[in-house]
């Protein structure tokens, strides 16, 4: 292949995060030219993800200390995809995520659904546009990153581990993907794995501890520096793997379930019937979306079945109170009964540092119950050890690399010994040595009697580990229109909606009459399903109590007046306060109710075009706050893992008020985290340039919308006028 002109250059060029004393990277000099295809190999922490994101020009200044100088690409040029999948999701539906980055480069709105369509097939996301990005799973997550990035036609992509959450079939699309990328693209991918990507790249480059040792053509790197390699920890192909476990006898039954159906508000899998034998190591495995990570977190007894049985069958120790299902069970008995390592590894870290973390574990220990603290300071340092994290001990947690965070999440698990140990891709984002190091302790615990349970797409992992295998396949669907569009735009403009809200609702709040609030509700309910809102207790179900806690406040607490009916003490039912408290109760309702279908049947892009494209408001806010609605309903999530890993760690059981506080802060990290994640994708995708932007779909008024705001005005007026005509009109307040 023939070589262009450099795209990026680095002389001299280091980084150093904020708060640490070494260098990620240091010292770097090289060039990357147009057409290449690149390999980015080294030791999990050896500073791959640093330089990939100072290729991307997301390193932010005040974040870190730069040494050197490194051109970039200007933005919009660079396609990044990084490692945690949630945090670089923007929008609520796959097509929108995926037309993001062609909007913030200008690509005209006639290229850009073709581009989004085409990005998605090349990386077999085969879902409806309309489908909402959080109801994908992590490796679905990972391929519409891919796939966002695809669209904007970058001259650079950059990736950063891709196939680590995918199954094996994700894995050959992506790769096929790739190697249709044009000639004049240039790629960038981090791997541990050298097999899937040395006949399609013509370059790697090796790190070790921040520095390059190595960069050529693959098969001369590989070759002249397969010791070094192998001594990084690089997986070189034709390196032997440990040998597998011995074939699995037949034993009785640590876990059993029986026509299990999993899920959260829907069911994503089930019926289940299956048993894990006692003693033995299982893998689970399965396409992307299978529902491996729900039904892990109900045998764990973390998350509540939506049907069937888990029964659990203890060796060591009898079940809390005679109960089997782990559901059941206090935290404190969690952790030497029944282990769970989260496919998110952060969930699961409480204190402020690698140590802490550990010791942590390690305090619930029959041993150092036992022993005391003596024994914990030995453990500590050959689990710090064994696990290579000792150089990190005093570091937060949050801080480490994706494969640091990963092991460190699986030795909380594994110091405590349990008697099932269920792990969710432990082998995430791991080097060779490392990979072989958790390997070497997960048998150890095998061999001691553990249940092993692991969830993986790893299939060297499986080969090894899997003494039985389950293969969970994707539950049927009645969604089978893989083409299906967006769904078309409501019948009324987003803004248009929302003014008219305003202006059907907020007059009301002026009075507090039992006829005005009556007469509004009474046109409401004939208005909102002749304008297409579909009226359904399900919706509105909230107001039937809020609506009546409201009344009963006003009813005992009003100023009395006219004949009293009811008293005792400061409380009193009288003419008055019944007559306020019916009209307040109808106020709830013909305020609420409008305000539930409408905003509820919003989506939040068409919101964001609408304020753009209609009331022209600078895109930057408008989709920033977007972003940041996102970031909202991340954190709900979170927040339920969170308690979820604290349950799982022995302390759910503590104070409400200690744990609400300490999970508050816990949230706080994280969503700062997510934050500043979700600013690099953005940035990547485009996403403040200078370029005028393009919208995928136009948004305008029409005729219908001046009916849907003279409608809005008719409610208030007709019901504040019969009010006023009949001499029964209450304002508020007077």
């Amino acid at each position: 292949m023939t070589v262009a002109s450099a795209l990026s250059s680095a002389k001299s060029w280091g980084w150093r995060h904020a708060g640490r004393k070494a260098w990620a990277v240091e010292d770097l000099s090289f060039s990357l030219h147009r057409g290449e295809r690149v390999l980015l190999l080294g030791a999990s922490g050896s500073g791959k993800s640093t330089l990939l994101h100072g290729l991307a020009g997301v390193l932010d200044p005040e974040e870190g200390e730069a040494t050197g100088t490194l051109g970039v690409p200007a933005r919009g040029k660079v396609g990044l995809v990084q490692q945690d999948p949630d945090s670089q999701v923007v929008m609520d539906q796959i097509g929108d995520e995926v037309a993001f980055g062609c909007e913030n480069l200008g690509v005209p709105r006639a290229e850009i659904w073709p581009r989004v369509e085409a990005a998605l097939r090349q990386v077999g996301l085969d879902l409806p546009l309309s489908h909402p990005t959080e109801a994908l799973s992590g490796g679905q997550k990972q391929r519409l990153a891919v796939a966002a990035a695809l669209a904007m036609d970058p001259e650079v992509l950059l990736l950063d581990e891709p196939t680590a959450n995918l199954d094996p079939s994700g894995v050959a699309l992506l790769r096929q993907a790739l190697v249709g990328l044009s000639p004049n693209q240039t790629l960038v991918v981090i791997e541990h794995q050298i097999a899937p990507w040395v006949e399609m790249v013509d370059r790697v480059i090796v790190m070790d501890r921040g520095h390059i040792i190595a960069d050529g053509e693959p098969a001369q790197v590989l070759e002249e520096q397969r010791t070094t390699l192998l001594e990084a920890g690089i997986w070189v192909p034709g390196a032997p793997l440990p040998t597998a476990l011995t074939n699995a006898t037949a034993g009785t039954n640590a876990l059993s379930l029986q026509e299990l159906r999993v899920g959260y508000d829907h069911e994503v899998q089930g019926p289940l019937t299956h048993s894990f034998t006692r003693g033995l190591s299982h893998c689970l495995i399965g396409p992307n979306g299978a529902g491996k990570t729900t039904l892990a977190l109900t045998l764990a007894g973390l998350l509540p079945s939506l049907g069937g049985e888990v029964s659990v069958d203890l060796k060591n120790t009898d079940p809390p109170k005679g109960e089997t299902n782990p559901l059941d069970w206090k935290s404190r008995d969690l952790p030497t009964r029944i282990g769970m390592v989260f496919q998110e590894p952060s969930y699961q870290f409480l204190t402020d540092s690698v140590e802490a973390e550990l010791s942590l574990s390690l305090r619930q220990t029959p041993e150092t119950i036992t022993v005391g603290e003596g024994h914990l300071a030995s453990q500590l340092d050959t689990v710090l050890k064994r696990l290579r994290l000792d150089h990190l001990r005093r570091a937060h947690p949050l801080t480490l690399s994706g494969g640091e965070k990963r092991r460190l999440a699986v030795g909380t698990a594994i110091v405590t010994s349990p008697e099932i140990l269920i792990l969710d891709e432990p082998t995430f984002g791991q080097d060779r040595n490392t990979w072989f190091e958790l390997v070497a302790m997960l048998r150890e615990l095998v061999d001691a009697g553990t249940t092993l349970i692991s969830i993986t797409h790893d299939e060297a992992y499986a080969q090894v580990m899997g003494q039985k295998t389950w293969r969970l396949e994707q539950k049927a669907t009645s969604s089978t229109d893989t083409n299906a569009p967006l769904p078309r735009p409501s019948r009324f403009n987003p803004l248009t909606q929302i003014l008219g809200l305003t202006l059907m609702t907020l007059p009301l709040i002026a009075s507090i009459d039992v006829l005005s609030a009556t007469v509004a509700l009474l046109l409401e309910l004939c208005l909102l399903p002749a304008l297409g809102y579909r009226l359904t207790l399900r919706k509105i179900w909230p107001l039937f109590i809020a609506a009546p806690l409201a009344a009963i406040s006003m009813l005992l607490y009003a100023d009395p007046g006219g004949a009293i009916y009811w008293q005792l003490g400061p409380a009193s039912i009288s003419e008055n306060s019944l007559n306020l408290s019916i009209g307040l109760a109808l106020r709830v309702l013909a305020v609420g109710a409008p305000a539930i279908l409408i905003l509820s049947s919003l989506r939040a892009t068409e919101v964001a075009d609408a304020f753009t494209q209609v009331g022209h408001f600078p895109p930057r806010p408008v989709f920033a706050t977007l972003a940041g609605i996102r970031l909202i309903n991340l954190m709900l999530a979170d927040w339920d893992a969170l308690k979820r890993a604290r349950r799982s760690r022995g302390l759910g059981d503590g104070s409400k008020l200690r744990s609400f506080f300490r999970d508050s802060f816990a949230l706080f990290a994280f969503a700062l985290r997510r934050a500043g994640t979700l600013s690099l994708t953005m940035e990547a995708r485009g996403f403040g340039a200078p370029t005028p932007r393009t919208y995928a779909r136009t948004s305008q008024l029409s005729p219908s919308d001046a009916a849907f705001l003279a409608a809005s005005v008719a409610v208030p007026a007709v019901a504040l006028g019969a009010a006023i005509a009949t001499g029964t009109i209450r304002w508020f307040g007077i």
